[in-house]
């Protein structure tokens, strides 16, 4: 073997190895960072999830600066954010577990939006990004339909909000059997009501 030879597979053999420890130290770090999980009565993120997006930025920034070509990145990064992403998702539905549906979709928009921003900084983590915001737009839609349904309660429009229900779904049958013409619209009417 060729000097060069002997010293590119000693440094690739040292990178493989130095990458084998950070991920190690780094699933141990986050490991710990879950097992505290008591969310704030704001429902802003947990000051442990926000250590860790600190920690993720910093990393991030590393990598954005290193020698890997950009279209690289993502997949060469890939590892990282899912160590770092995975126990930060966990962390938060643990600490959220105990919560009402609106607590919780509120303290998971937030601890996503959170995450998001961080992840938006740069392109190689982009698909992560969108990602969240597909998970935000599900809790989105379950607090708009919780709140929804409280302000109907609350209003007492729930009753004629059911009742319009009714009587559009009942036009619709009556419209489709007077449509058919083999039906009398005053025998679907005694039918129906």
């Amino acid at each position: 073997m060729t000097p060069c030879l002997n010293l590119f597979t000693f440094a690739t053999s040292l990178s493989q190895v130095a990458f084998r420890v950070f991920m190690d130290r780094l699933t141990t770090q986050m490991e710990k960072l879950i097992r505290t999980t008591n969310p704030t009565p704001e429902l802003s993120p947990l000051p442990q999830l926000q250590e860790a997006i600190l920690q993720l930025k910093d990393i991030m920034s590393s990598h954005d600066s290193s020698l890997v070509a950009s279209t690289e990145k993502e997949t060469a990064f890939s590892p990282v954010l899912t160590a770092v992403l995975n126990p930060c998702m966990q962390m938060c539905a643990l600490g959220s577990a105990n919560m009402n549906s609106v607590q919780h979709s509120i303290f998971m928009t937030n601890c996503l939006h959170f995450i998001q921003n961080a992840l938006l900084l740069y392109p190689f983590t982009s698909s992560r990004a969108q990602n969240i915001d597909k998970q935000i737009e599900t809790f989105m839609i379950t607090l708009t339909t919780e709140q929804y349904t409280y302000l109907l309660t609350q209003s007492g429009l729930v009753t004629i909000v059911k009742l319009m229900k009714k009587a559009v779904s009942h036009k619709e049958v009556r419209q489709h059997f007077f449509e058919m013409g083999s039906v009398s619209e005053g025998l679907i009417v005694n039918l129906i009501f």
